[in-house]
């Protein structure tokens, strides 16, 4: 059997290896370990990488992994593989690399008619947190805090022989796609598809609570329920925020609002349910700001101590609420 071309038959090599693995999900940073060796094996590094932020590369360099610290590095260079001293020498400058920084959490490999592709997730990570790792790399590297975007914050290394651009993919957000080399499309359909997969994976964690809404639940139960729910609903809006500042910009020019103002203001472990709404609700209609109202007042009444009753039809009518704004959000994205 001749050997698949990575450029023109990168779709076969990807579900190829998706096969092999069996798998939809990765979350073994071991297993991750095995399927990026065989990927960059397969393809030679030769896939497409895009951003949430409409940023791309073409193609993969290199990867390492801190298995004590379950962090993942992409890199993104002109040459192959481990070559920096060889590629130094051969063209007698200091090179600059891009790479990528995150605190791995899961990968979904994602069969979408006859488009495979890739994405990639990592655990919320602080400024503070991260400096204290790439000082141990750089003691002087130097950060762009103030022009952070909601989900990475870049950093510069000095490596020596090289310069790095470290970018710190730093939320729980699907932020990165891999695609094959012959998918055919840009990076504005990548977004979409990445803003698409974000609202879906939300549908699919409420869906497994709405599965678990039978027979008799306690009171306890029943809260338990509504924290989850909560947890979901505040994902959501910032996946919301993060996709206006990103693709909604004639919303932003056509209400007259300020720049940056979906940028997140707190860390991404810091931003709280009120914060969110108080941001979306300057863009929303009336009927839109009353469901939010309804929400925010099902969700403290059933997750906090409020002394009123905690019943099942409460709970049904938070997740209906819920589900039905998140449906809205994911069929507003259109390819």
């Amino acid at each position: 059997m001749s050997k698949l071309d990575p450029i023109t038959d990168g779709s076969k090599i990807f579900t190829n290896i998706f096969q092999d693995f069996g798998k939809e999900s990765i979350y073994d940073i071991n297993l991750l370990d095995k399927f990026l060796n065989r990927l960059l094996k397969e393809t030679e590094g030769w896939v497409i990488v895009d951003f949430l932020d409409s940023g791309c590369w073409d193609c993969i360099g290199s990867y390492s992994i801190d298995k004590d610290k379950n962090y993942l590095t992409l890199n993104w260079h002109y040459y192959k593989g481990d070559r920096i001293n060889s590629f130094i020498k051969e063209n007698k400058y200091k090179p600059n690399i891009s790479s990528i920084l995150l605190h791995f959490k899961d990968m979904q490999l994602v069969e979408l008619k006859n488009l495979p592709f890739i994405t990639i997730r990592g655990y919320a990570m602080k400024h503070k947190e991260i400096l204290s790792y790439l000082k141990t790399i750089d003691p002087d590297v130097k950060d762009s805090y103030e022009y952070r975007k909601n989900f990475y914050i870049d950093y510069e290394l000095d490596r020596g022989e090289y310069a790095e651009n470290c970018y710190c993919y730093n939320t729980p957000i699907y932020s990165i796609i891999i695609i094959p080399k012959d998918a055919g499309f840009g990076t504005d359909t990548s977004q979409k598809l990445l803003f698409t997969y974000n609202y879906y994976s939300c549908e699919v964690r409420l869906q497994k609570i709405q599965n678990t809404l039978h027979g008799h639940l306690d009171e306890d139960e029943l809260c338990e329920k509504t924290n989850s729910i909560r947890r979901v609903f505040e994902f959501v809006l910032k996946i919301e925020c993060c996709h206006h500042s990103q693709l909604n910009f004639s919303l932003i020019w056509q209400s007259g609002l300020r720049n940056g103002l979906f940028s997140f203001p707190n860390a991404y472990s810091d931003l709280t349910l009120g914060d969110l709404i108080n941001t979306l609700k300057q863009v929303k209609s009336a009927e839109e700001r009353s469901t939010l109202n309804q929400i925010v007042r099902l969700s403290n009444e059933l997750s906090h101590d409020s002394g009123k009753p905690v019943t099942k039809e409460k709970v049904e009518e938070l997740l209906g609420l819920a589900t039905s704004y998140l449906t809205d959000l994911r069929t507003s994205i259109k390819f």
